[in-house]
Formats: C-alpha cells, sequence, structure tokens
C-alpha cells in the first residue's frame, strides 16, 4: 500500500508539471500561441492619412498548421504579412527550425510577445479557435505581403 502511495504523489508531481504553459518546452508548433492574437502594447504607424502618417495598434493572429508549424497573420501599417511559424524554445523563427529566420521571442510568464523588435499583449484565445492549414507562399518562402485596406479583422 504503501509503494501505491509515492507512486501516485510521483505521478501527480509531473501532471502538474507536465501542463505548466512553459515555452522554453516548445520544439516546432508554437502551441501556446495558437488560436491567440496579439496586439502591439504601443501605437504603431500605419500609413498615410490625409493629415499625415497615421497610427494604429498592430495586431499577429496564430493557427496551427501542421504537427509541426504553425502559421501567423501580422497586420502591420497598411499591410498583412502570412507565413509559417516555429517555436524553438521562446524563439520564433521561419522554417527550417534550426536555421530560420528569428521573428521574435515569447515571454510565457507575461504572455509578452516580441516580433520584429515590437512588444504586443495577448488579447486571449480567439474564439472559435481552431482553423488552420493553408498559409504560405508559392515560393517556399512560408509567406507573403497582402494589401489591407482598412477593414476589420480577416479569420483565416
Amino acid at each position: 500500500m504503501r509503494r501505491v502511495a509515492v507512486v501516485v504523489l510521483a505521478l501527480a508531481g509531473c501532471a502538474e508539471h507536465g501542463s505548466s504553459p512553459d515555452p522554453s518546452l516548445q520544439r516546432g508548433r508554437c502551441t501556446l500561441l495558437e488560436n491567440h492574437t496579439f496586439e502591439s502594447r504601443t501605437l504603431q504607424e500605419c500609413g498615410l492619412t490625409p493629415d499625415g502618417a497615421g497610427r494604429c495598434f498592430w495586431q499577429i493572429q496564430f493557427r496551427p498548421s501542421t504537427s509541426e508549424q504553425s502559421e501567423f497573420l501580422w497586420k502591420h501599417s497598411d499591410a498583412g504579412e502570412f507565413g509559417i511559424i516555429m517555436c524553438n524554445g521562446a524563439q520564433l523563427t521561419t522554417p527550417p527550425l534550426d536555421n530560420g529566420i528569428s521573428r521574435g521571442s515569447f515571454h510565457g510568464p507575461t504572455r509578452t510577445l516580441t516580433w520584429e523588435g515590437v512588444a504586443y499583449r495577448d488579447l486571449g484565445e480567439d474564439p472559435g479557435g481552431g482553423g488552420g492549414g493553408g498559409g504560405g507562399g508559392d515560393d517556399g518562402s512560408g509567406g507573403g505581403e497582402v494589401p489591407i485596406i482598412d477593414a476589420p479583422p480577416v479569420p483565416f
């Protein structure tokens, strides 16, 4: 009986540690970011208006893509960019995982994303979640530029 109690306590400790959202454990898919939208913490440049440069909050959405990678939609300035992203610990890179271009990092305890030098806050899990598939450019680069003209957020 005593051995059973020890085994149960050991398993409970593993389960508790395993459920901890630790970005350093991510390798491949960015599961801690998927189905979440992040918004820049400060106003950024958003193209020209009749009065000069406009200001707005930039957003990044993440979705599952395959069993090994995630996809993103980054709405910045007066454009949008989509592509494939992978996590190597807290670092976000374009594929291939160990030799891709760094796009940013994620700090789990504060849920702060830094992308291309700009800090973003987590707006929470997107309603409906799920989605995924698709994305990426035809040239194998994993993304491309998409113009956005004063449009509401586009689910993908």
